[in-house]
């Protein structure tokens, strides 16, 4: 109850400040049906991309967790895709823990570096987010998470 009051109070604060202009310019070039809608609809589809945008993280512990575990490994289709999953998420994980413990700057946020759950979280912000340098600088992880979600969003921009 409490965890959904916080959500709640974090959405009210996240959905009163004003949408990014650059958003809605990326709406209006890029989702067909946005400039049909009514001002209502605009601000509902608007305010449902801010949620979206901010609770990745959130999002990514939620899948996590589907196997009641949080390793920082959702269920997986395959026992190849298992495989893949536990060699580029270790290694991209020791990597980011490295650069954190030596205080080198790195793309993704260091807080993954807390634990393999939070990596799972933070990568998978970063590649919504900045797909495009995620996948320059991490094309191993960009494709595994690519294929994981389904969704290759370097290629929308």
């Amino acid at each position: 109850m409490l965890l959904t009051w916080l959500r709640r109070r974090r959405r009210r604060k996240l959905l009163s400040e004003p949408f990014p202009p650059e958003w809605a310019r990326y709406l209006e070039a890029h989702v067909a049906f946005y400039k049909t809608l009514a001002e209502d609809e605009r601000r509902r589809l608007q305010g449902i991309a801010r949620v979206l945008m901010a609770e990745k993280n959130w999002f990514a512990h939620n899948l996590d967790m589907l196997d009641a575990y949080a390793d920082g490994t959702p269920p997986l289709e395959s026992r190849e895709q298992y495989t893949a999953w536990v060699k580029i998420m270790t290694g991209e994980y020791k990597e980011l823990l490295d650069s954190a413990e030596k205080g080198r700057a790195t793309l993704l946020d260091k807080y993954g570096a807390s634990n393999p759950a939070e990596f799972f979280a933070v990568a998978t912000e970063r590649f919504f987010e900045r797909p495009r340098k995620i996948k320059e600088k991490h094309p191993a992880l960009y494709d595994l998470l690519r294929d994981y979600y389904r969704q290759d969003p370097a290629m929308r921009l």
